[in-house]
Formats: C-alpha cells, structure tokens, sequence
C-alpha cells in the first residue's frame, strides 16, 4: 500500500480533506445527539468525556498534519495493536452480553425466545430427515417455512446435538460473533498485505461489537449470520478469482447458508458479487458469483420449495394487514427521500455502525475514487449498501432494511485503507482509530436470562396449563402496530419478550396466537389477538358474538388478554365470563364452548398423536362419509391415509376435513412430507457445484489477477 511519506501534495491534501469534512461531520453529531442520552452505551453517556477528548486530540494532531506536510506513517505495531484492541473488545462485548453464568439459560429478551424455540424446533425437524413441517402450537397451524428467515436449524444441529438447546444456542452466538472479522481476514489477506489485514480485521471487531447495541440484544441473531455468511461468500469470490481451490467452495457454502439463516442477505450478497464484477471488469467473475448464486438456490430448495410451490399462503410484506391492491408509487418515493434526507440529519445519527458509514461517508467516497484495490471494492460495496437503504420503505416490506447490518463487514477495509493514508508521526492515524474505537455503542450489559417461561410469570403459566380444552387465546405483545385503519394503534407491549413460543412446551396447550412480533408471513396472520387488534382492526369493531363463534370454531374455551381494550371488550359482553385476574392479566372463559380438537357428526374423534411431521386422528363409531374436521388449518401439503389406503382432504371453511372412508372406529393418519429426495438433491447438488467451481478455480494461476495499489513505476519494479 501506498503510505503518507510516499504521498505527492496531492496525495496529502485529497486526504488531508476528507479527514476534515468527516471529523467536522463528527463534531456536528457530537454536539448534536443528546436525544440518544439514555441509550446504553449513547456518546453523551459514560463515555461523552473520553470521546469528546479523542476528537479535540484528533482535531489538533490534524491541524499539525497540515503544518508539517512531511509527517511519515509507521503502521506495523499501529496494526497490530489495532487487532488486539479490536479482539479484547469484541470478547469483552460478548462475555458482558452473555457471561458464562447465563448459557445454560434462555436468553429472555425481546426476540430471543422466539428465535431459540423456533431453531429448536427446527434442528428436530431435521433429526427427522425434513427442513419443514407444521406448527400445530400457533395459528391454528401454520407451515414453518412461513419462518424462513427466522430458524437457524442448519447451523444449530450440530451445537444442538452436542450441548442441547440452551448451552449449543449460546455457542451458535459465540461462532456468528466472530463470522464479520473472521471474513474481512480471510478477504484482506488474500492480497498479502499484513498491516492492512490486521487493521481491517480489528477495525470490523470495533463494528462488529456494535452489534450488542443493536441486535445482538434484541435477538436477531439470523441477521448477524447473514451479514457474517456474506462475507464468508465474498472472501470465497475473491479467492476464487485469485485461482484458490478452496474459494469457490466457501462461495458456495456461504451462499448456502446466507439462505438457511436469513434470506433477505441472499439478495444483498447478489447485489455485492454484481458490484464485485463490474469493479474487477471480469466475466469470469460474473460467471463464477452466477454459479455460486444458483447453486445455493437449489441448495436452499428444501426450505423454501412451499413458498414457491404454494404462494398464496404466504405474504411477503409483513408491514402490511392486507398488501394494496398496486404498488404505492407516491408513498414509495415519499419514503425514499425520507430516508435520503437522513443523511444530511447528523443529529439524528445513533453511534452505531450505521452513524459511522454517515460520519465517514467522505471517507468512503474518497477511497472509491483510489486506485483499484479489495478494499476500494468494499468502499464500492459501502455506497451500494448505503443506497440500498434508501429504499427501506413500507412498500418493500422489510427487504431493503436489514443490509444495514452489512456496515461492520463493508465499512472496515474503507477505514483500514484510509487510516494507512493517515500519518502516524503526528499521530493521527492512531487518534482516528481511537476516535472510531469510543464512537462505536458498546452497552456491556448482560441479555436478560431465565432458566424458562414459568420464572417469567409462574401463575400465568399455571393457569394456561389448567384451561379446558387443546386450545386458548393468548394475547400477543406486539411492539409493531396491528391495527391497519389510519389514525389508530394498537396498544403497546407492556412486557419486554416475545415468550410466547416457549408456552406449548410448558403447558401442552396450542394457542390462538403467533409466536413472533407484527404479522406473520403466512396466510393464517389473522389468528391472533394483538395489542387490542384482531385481524387488522381494533378488537372492538368485531362484534362480540362473531367473535365469540371464532371462539367456538377453533375450539377455545379460555382466554388471556393483557390489554385494556380488550378488556373492556369482554367485560361488556355476557359471552365471556370472568375467572382470574393478575395485573395486567385477565383470564376469560368462552360461554357454550366446544372445546373439541376434532369435530365429527357421528361418534367421537380425537387427536391422540401430532408432532410436525404428522397426526394420528383416532375416530370412534362414526359413519362413512362423515365430514370429520380438525381443528388446524387446512394447508395442501398434507395427506392422508386409513389402513394404507389414501384419504382426500379438503378446506372445510379454511380447517383441515376428509370424509370419514368406512363405518366404525378406526385411525385416520396425515402426514407432512418430509421431501427427503428434495432434500438430497439440493445437498448433492451443492457438494458437486462445490467440487466443480473447486477444480475450474485451480486451473487458474494464483495471484493472476492480484492488484496492487500503487503507480506502474513501482509495479515494475
């Protein structure tokens, strides 16, 4: 790399430049953002002193700079103490977020729960040879690959296997912690640059450990695998350009599981690998990203083959009750420039990675304008980012909106290869470096953990368990709004976790409900009773008697609602009965309910078995061609057979039904396919794209296509 002693005036001066603008950007949201006190590890928090002090040092070692144009850059021990500082940041981040104490417990905030049951469920669906199958607890039923991008049972099974739920869970978080700086070294140092390697790997510990600010304390663990794995897939594609025959391997791999853990990075990662061969002016590359592409889109088939096969039982948009019937131009572009303004908001800017891709934004700008390099690539792969979300807006859902997750990954080689043009005698480089070290939010406060759902609310629990009947209404803590009339919203979650899916397990009961926060991407979202809301409207547009039959319909007897609306809706009805109350709780028994799981007009039916792959119905002295209904949702994936011999089933006013086939008592099974030829194809056909893209990268000669960032005089030499 080209170092500030080897810099014309030029040189000096472009850099010199936009370390002014950046750093007159930083003093605005410095002195601008006291809106932010509040938030653990907020600049005008604990660490307002030290970090004020690191910009005015900052500010007088550049105004040195320009006085003494000569300065000379010295980064080798600058770089690895970088490294060392970055690694001791990002352990202390993880072992303050999750001390050794907490792993054998569930981690109880926000998102969390949900996230470890459904991954669990998950990883025991795929002890069973499946990727999918049914969620008898929730909505009436519900396909999981509703879920895709909110399991991670590919990546568990292994830590799950070895250590159980709660500790494996823990180790799958300890791995995705590490994947951002892990793939920025195995990228950086491909070109053979150890300065830049070390700086680059410790500047993305810095960001990563940003993330407990953000998601790794809200529980989207999934988004942090996705950024991580993407990285993973554009080291690949980098070393495969270079002829490694492990690159295109990783690329695929990578891809892969950027699909099995959160889908939405799939797109980010074509985005980046287009970016990557149009900034390399290489078809081969294009050709190899292409192949790497479609091979982990076959690779992921299993668990998104119902999505494609059965589209109208999924919605894409889950910001939306009911998506309008065209794409809202005018609302589209009103929020896109919404989310441009912000750029020029600096007070509005939170410390997190996100505000340091606005504060260095010139930096970036001015590193994609360098010579070509890897990390003017990844500044390339930063303006991409940042203009992706300028269309994080309603009308795409949440599409566009977690690529910010990607700053950590794309932002620090930009930082590396700018701090290398800073110099280090005055010590500017290393008061920049600082400066981004105690910019970044770092809480250092432990994720809240309990050892289960009863120590978060025992008599909730108990009472649950002891409701009549299969089914109960559980009202969701929603932090999104359920209602869709404008104007109106429903309530606010009085409680601070999505518990709601570690219930089934706790007290055997399935429930009138969903198992995450705002609308599920199934069909079945309007199943639940919300903040007040129930199917897109406040609850008490519904009238009581209507709802009282969905009651009826589904089977649910009891009912246990938090918030005041819908309170006051069962207490002025005669329909619903009181029977306990424990603030903020109310629980409701359904006047006349049926609390039967199976609805037969002749004889008696029941569930005697369900899991997620299937349900034995046991019927009892019924008469052939009854229509027996089971009280699930009807989805066509499932079969049926009696005695071997295959039942149709059909959509009884939108539950499960099939006609009794004989007279008698006897058992009727439905199954969920397992697809395990799909599954085996997709696998086979990763591990033989794997072993191709392997041999075509060796046939290239290593380094071909190696650039360095310097003049052709020195290349020459």
């Amino acid at each position: 790399m080209e170092t500030t002693a080897r810099l014309g005036w030029r040189g000096r001066l472009r850099w010199f430049g936009v370390f002014v603008v950046s750093l007159a950007v930083a003093w605005i949201n410095f002195l601008s953002t006291a809106r932010w006190a509040a938030e653990p590890g907020a600049l005008h928090g604990w660490r307002l002193p030290w970090y004020g002090s690191a910009l005015g040092v900052a500010t007088i070692l550049g105004i040195w700079w320009w006085r003494r144009p000569n300065a000379t850059a010295d980064g080798g021990r600058m770089s690895g103490f970088t490294l060392a500082a970055g690694l001791a940041l990002l352990t202390a981040a993880f072992l303050a977020a999750f001390p050794p104490i907490t792993w054998t417990q569930i981690p109880f905030y926000d998102d969390w729960p949900g996230l470890l049951q459904l991954t669990a469920n998950g990883v025991e669906l795929l002890r069973h040879g499946a990727l999918t199958g049914w969620n008898w607890a929730f909505l009436g039923g519900y396909h999981t690959s509703s879920d895709f991008s909110q399991s991670l049972a590919v990546t568990a099974y292994m830590p799950f296997s070895l250590f159980g739920p709660e500790l494996g869970f823990h180790a799958l978080l300890a791995l995705f912690t590490v994947l951002v700086p892990l793939a920025v070294y195995l990228d950086i140092r491909l070109d053979g640059d150890d300065q830049m390697t070390r700086l680059a790997t410790g500047i993305a510990c810095v960001l990563t450990a940003g993330y407990f600010a953000t998601i790794m304390r809200s529980g989207m663990a999934n988004s942090v695998a996705g950024a991580g794995f993407t990285g993973l897939a554009l080291a690949g594609s980098h070393a495969a350009r270079l002829g490694r025959r492990w690159g295109g391997p990783l690329l695929v791999a990578a891809l892969t599981l950027v699909l099995y853990s959160h889908a939405a990075f799939y797109l980010y990662a074509a985005v980046l690998l287009a970016i990557e061969a149009l900034f390399y002016r290489s078809w081969r590359v294009a050709c190899v990203s292409a192949a790497g592409l479609s091979i982990a889109f076959i690779g992921a088939l299993p668990l998104h083959w119902e999505i494609l096969r059965y589209p109208e039982y999924f919605h894409a948009n889950n910001l939306y009750w009911t998506a309008p019937p065209a794409f809202d131009w005018a609302g589209f572009v009103t929020n896109a420039y919404y989310a441009t303004e912000i750029l020029t908001r600096p007070w509005r800017w939170f410390n997190d990675y996100v505000g340091a891709a606005h504060i260095w934004l010139p930096v970036v700008v001015a590193v994609a304008l360098a010579r070509r390099s890897r990390p003017v690539f990844y500044a390339w792969a930063t303006l991409a980012t940042v203009l992706m979300l300028r269309l994080n807006t309603p009308q795409l859902g949440i599409l566009l909106s977690r690529e910010l997750y990607l700053y950590p990954l794309v932002l620090a080689p930009v930082l590396a290869y700018f701090v290398t043009k800073l110099p280090t005698r005055p010590a500017v480089a290393p008061a920049v470096l600082l400066v981004l070290g105690l910019f970044v939010a770092v809480p250092f406060t432990r994720v809240w953990h309990l050892p289960n759902v009863n120590a978060f609310n025992e008599a909730l629990v108990e009472h649950i368990s002891r409701a009549r009947g299969a089914t109960v209404l559980l009202e969701n803590n929603p932090h999104w709004n359920m209602i869709a009339t404008p104007g109106a919203r429903s309530e606010r979650s009085r409680f601070n976790s999505h518990y709601e899916s570690l219930l089934p397990a706790a007290t055997g009961k399935r429930f009138f409900g969903q198992p995450q926060d705002g609308f599920h991407r199934s069909a079945f979202r309007a199943h639940s009773l919300a903040g007040g809301a129930f199917r897109g409207r406040a609850i008490a547009d519904t009238p009581p008697a209507e709802f009282a039959e969905t009651m009826r319909r589904w089977g649910v007897a009891n009912l246990f609602v938090w918030s005041d609306p819908a309170i006051r809706y069962l207490d002025a009805s005669p329909l619903f009965t009181p029977v306990w109350g424990a603030d903020p709780w109310r629980e409701y028994a359904v006047v006349d309910a049926d609390i039967r799981d199976v609805v037969t007009p002749n004889g008696r039916a029941r569930l005697t078995r369900y899991d997620g792959l299937g349900a034995t119905v046991a019927l009892e002295d019924v008469r052939a061609r009854d229509h027996v209904v089971i009280r699930t949702h009807y989805y066509p994936a499932w079969a049926a057979t009696a005695s071997g011999r295959d039942v149709a089933l059909f959509d009884e006013g939108g539950q499960l039904a099939f006609s009794a086939p004989a007279d008698g008592s006897y058992s009727v099974e439905i199954e969920y396919p397992r697809r395990m030829g799909l599954v085996a194809m997709s696998w086979l056909t990763v591990l033989v794209g794997a072993i191709a893209l392997s041999v075509i990268g060796s046939r290239r000669r290593p380094g071909a296509e190696v650039v360095i960032d310097a003049s052709p005089a020195e290349i020459r030499s």
